[in-house]
């Protein structure tokens, strides 16, 4: 298995354990009250969506990602989105490092 499934395995993981969030307001919201440690955004998200949310992302100095589609993220946590969060600290060490062994 290679680093990119580990990390869409992750994603699945955290899913199940209620540490993701989806969809722009709510991740925008996580990432002003600093719940959000990491975040995924789809290569096929709108622009104004990126651009809302990388900027809030700098600005919060929070992590983004943006290497996945969203049908990766379909298929890792069962639902078409196109923004993800990870709001544990211990899932997004693990991403992270797959993530950084992937590149």
């Amino acid at each position: 298995m290679d680093n990119r499934q580990k990390v869409l395995n992750f994603l699945g993981l955290a899913q199940k354990s209620q540490n993701l969030i989806s969809g722009a307001p709510q991740v925008i919201e996580g990432i002003r009250n600093a719940s959000v440690q990491l975040i995924f955004l789809a290569t096929d998200t709108a622009k104004n969506n990126q651009k809302d949310i990388t900027n809030k992302a700098n600005y919060y100095k929070v992590p983004v990602i943006t290497d996945f589609t969203s049908q990766d993220f379909e298929q890792a946590i069962g639902k078409n989105r196109k923004i993800l969060a990870i709001c544990d600290k211990g899932f997004s060490k693990a991403i992270q490092k797959y993530y950084s062994e992937e590149v």
